[in-house]
Order: structure tokens, then C-alpha cells, then sequence
């Protein structure tokens, strides 16, 4: 990374002097004991953390549009040229080391997202989805927490991550454990299935088979009827304006009218043809979750 560390450690107190707002709020949340995996789920209380992590959150889910799949396909080539060695130490000093609470909860934050976006990414490439097998989209966020909680915690595993002289290493030893935390959850989640009732199996068979539908539509069409089944995902049912909060990289230019009407045009192509999928196919659909991990792969070969 041009510059080094100091370049990057410089551009993160700029980073923070413009986040004041979000850094406000993720200082509430820590001292109400709340925790990032229920703050940045709380529209109302926390909007900025909220924002932060519907952002990172729709970048997997969002659609590549037509005109950048040329230059996206050039995006495996990239990939060596991204070095992350200046900035990973900035973030494990910020988080392990820093004796501002103000740097270690904003190192927290990023360690945080980090973890989300890392097990997403693994959903992504297994093409699982959570709610499928009896979980929840929302237990990405409680095994991210949990696991750092344990890293940054006085004990024993925690000060031989701090003690770790490769400043890279806490956050390797953190994705591969939550990595394993989530393979495992979903095995437990899966053996679980061949003892819960009748019932209980046909409501996770039309909640994946929901999902199934839901992943043959365009990124912003599938958020608002999933919202509109959200008594079969096992969810509360949100206005478009907390959607629009909830999902900014996908909803943010859709208007309440718009959405309202992209609702009924699902609707009535769900009446017409019984898919949910948009006629003539989706052999152009592409999301970034796609790409990257495409990215990832060629660059390992």
C-alpha cells in the first residue's frame, strides 16, 4: 500500500474525525452493554452504526450492473495488487492495543465488520443460507461478537493474541474461528432438522424454498418481498423507510413509489408465470459477492 502504515494511520484519524456521529453511537452502545451485534441492527437508536453495516452488508448481495461486468471481470487481476499489510496492523493496534476507548472501540467496529463480512463471504461461495436450515441471518453478527469478545477479553487466549509479534496474526487467528464457529453452527443447525416436528419441517420447506425464489430475483426486488413474506422468514415486517436504512446500498435510490410498484410488478409476474424470476432469464445477473469471490479463488491458484 503506497505510503505505509503511517499514511494509513493518519488517514484513519481523518476517518474518525468525520464519523463523530457513528463514533457517538458506538460509545453509547458500549456503555449500555447492548453490544455491536444488537446496535447495528437497531434502526432507530443507532441509524449511523446501522447504515455502516447494511452497507457492508448489501456489498455481497448487490447487483453488478451492465455496463461495469467488462470491467469487474478484470477484478482477479487485481487482486495481488491490493496489500493489506499496512492496514491490518493499524486495525489490531486500534483494537489490542490503543489506550484511547475511543481507538479501541473504533477498532473493535472495523475487527467487527471484518468478522461479518468474512463469514457472509463463506455463506456466499457455499450459497447457504441461514434462515434455509432453521437459523438466523442475524447470528452472523452474535458468533462475530462472541468470538472477539474472547479475543479482547483478560484471559489467557487474548494475551497470546496480543502478545502475537506479526501484527497480521489476531486477525487471521479471528476469521479462521469464526470461520469454524460458523461451520459449525450450521452442522448443529442441520442436525437439528431430524429431530424438530413435522410442523416446524414444512415451515423451514416454505421458508427455503422462499429463499430459493428470492435468490432468482435482482438484489432490491428480493429485500422488499421479503419483507412482504416476512411472517415466513420469521421476521417483523419494516416500512420502506427502515428497509431504505436497513439495505442503503441497494434501496437508497428507490423511492417509497417506486417500491410500492416494483411490489406489485412481482406480484403480478408471480400471478402470470409462478416464478418470481424476471422473464427472459438471469443469465446476466451478477452480484459483487460473485466477482470477489471468483477474485479470491483465481488468486489462490
Amino acid at each position: 500500500m503506497v505510503g505505509g502504515q503511517a499514511v494509513v494511520e493518519a488517514g484513519f484519524d481523518q476517518l474518525q474525525a468525520g464519523l463523530m456521529p457513528l463514533l457517538g453511537e458506538l460509545l453509547e452502545a458500549e456503555a449500555s452493554k447492548i453490544g455491536l451485534a444488537g446496535a447495528v441492527l437497531d434502526l432507530n437508536r443507532y441509524p449511523h452504526l446501522a447504515r455502516l453495516h447494511g452497507i457492508l452488508g448489501d456489498v455481497l448481495e448487490a447487483d453488478v450492473p451492465a455496463e461495469l461486468l467488462t470491467w469487474l471481470a478484470r477484478l482477479p487481476a487485481l487482486v495481488p495488487l491490493l496489500d493489506a499489510d499496512s492496514l491490518t496492523p493499524v486495525i489490531t493496534k486500534y483494537a489490542f492495543r490503543s489506550s484511547s476507548p475511543v481507538d479501541r472501540a473504533f477498532g473493535k467496529l472495523l475487527f467487527f465488520e471484518l468478522l461479518c463480512f468474512s463469514q457472509r463471504l463463506l455463506l456466499c461461495g457455499s450459497r447457504l443460507r441461514l434462515e434455509a436450515v432453521g437459523g438466523d441471518g442475524r447470528d452472523v453478527e452474535k458468533i462475530a461478537e462472541e468470538e472477539l469478545a474472547k479475543a479482547l477479553e483478560n484471559s489467557a487466549y487474548g494475551a497470546e493474541l496480543r502478545a502475537l509479534e506479526d501484527p497480521d496474526s489476531p486477525i487471521r487467528v479471528l476469521v479462521a474461528r469464526v470461520s469454524v464457529a460458523l461451520t459449525e453452527y450450521v452442522d448443529d443447525l442441520k442436525r437439528e432438522l431430524s429431530f424438530i416436528s413435522r410442523d416446524i419441517r414444512e415451515a423451514l420447506e416454505r421458508r427455503a424454498e422462499f429463499v430459493a425464489r428470492l435468490d432468482e430475483m435482482d438484489s432490491a426486488d428480493a429485500v422488499l418481498l421479503r419483507n412482504v413474506g416476512a411472517e415466513v422468514m420469521g421476521e417483523e415486517r419494516l416500512t420502506i423507510d427502515q428497509l431504505r436504512r436497513q439495505h442503503p446500498l441497494v434501496l437508497d435510490d428507490v423511492s417509497n413509489v417506486a417500491a410500492r410498484k416494483r411490489v406489485e410488478r412481482i406480484k403480478k409476474r408471480l400471478e402470470r408465470t409462478g416464478s418470481l424470476a424476471p422473464e427472459g432469464g438471469l443469465s446476466r445477473r451478477r452480484t459483487l459477492g460473485a466477482f470477489l469471490l471468483e477474485a479470491l479463488e483465481r488468486n489462490e491458484q
